[in-house]
């Protein structure tokens, strides 16, 4: 069964975290880089132009999908980490208001 040894390495490379941070950095410095272009591919182009020229209606119902997906993270994560760190989670996404 070389298979659950797989999965479990697998598992434990997720889990250590200079792993994710090396993979998180590597992802960071090579979008970097290709930001870093002056040169705007053709393609990537086209696609601004295709969803930059979509009706103006169409704002509303894609910001109630992405607020969907972000209020379907927060009963998901204290299965996740526990209702302490939803709840920190939470209280840090509210902007801080500062009187003038």
């Amino acid at each position: 069964m070389t298979t659950g040894t797989r999965v479990g390495s697998l598992a434990r490379v997720v889990a250590d975290l200079r792993a994710r941070l090396s993979v998180g950095t590597a992802a960071l410095l090579i979008t970097a880089l290709a930001a870093c272009r002056d040169v705007v591919s053709q393609g990537e182009a086209r696609m601004f132009r295709a969803v930059n020229g979509l009706p103006d209606a169409l704002l509303v119902p894609a910001w109630a999908v992405m607020q969907l997906g972000s209020l379907g993270a927060v009963p998901a994560a204290p299965a996740r980490r526990g209702w302490q760190t939803t709840v920190s989670w939470r209280a840090s996404a509210v902007p801080h208001i500062r009187s003038v």
